[in-house]
């Protein structure tokens, strides 16, 4: 083999190598969001506390919160835009 074979291989290494770093960069980046639900059950008549919690990089705009229930009912909890940024919560 010729030192051009060699050279193009540590080339294909390292390309290799550098696209696996920026999707680790990229994924790291990208906004998500944990949610977290407390919920107090006084027969009929319980209550829940909801905490958006944005535990990504970038902040993330939320449009709408609503609970869907078991039998396909929507409940508005937050028809207000707001934007969360880095490991900011929300209740």
């Amino acid at each position: 083999m010729q030192t051009s074979d060699y050279l193009s291989v540590i080339a294909l290494i390292i390309s290799a190598i550098s696209l696996f770093l920026s999707w680790r960069q990229y994924a790291r980046d990208a906004g998500r969001l944990k949610l977290h639900i407390d919920y107090t059950s006084e027969m009929c008549g319980g209550t829940f506390c909801l905490e958006i919690t944005n535990i990504g990089r970038r902040p993330v705009m939320v449009d709408k919160v609503a609970v869907l229930t078991f039998d396909e009912k929507e409940f508005p909890v937050s028809e207000n835009r707001f934007i969360l940024d880095e490991s900011e919560p929300k209740k």
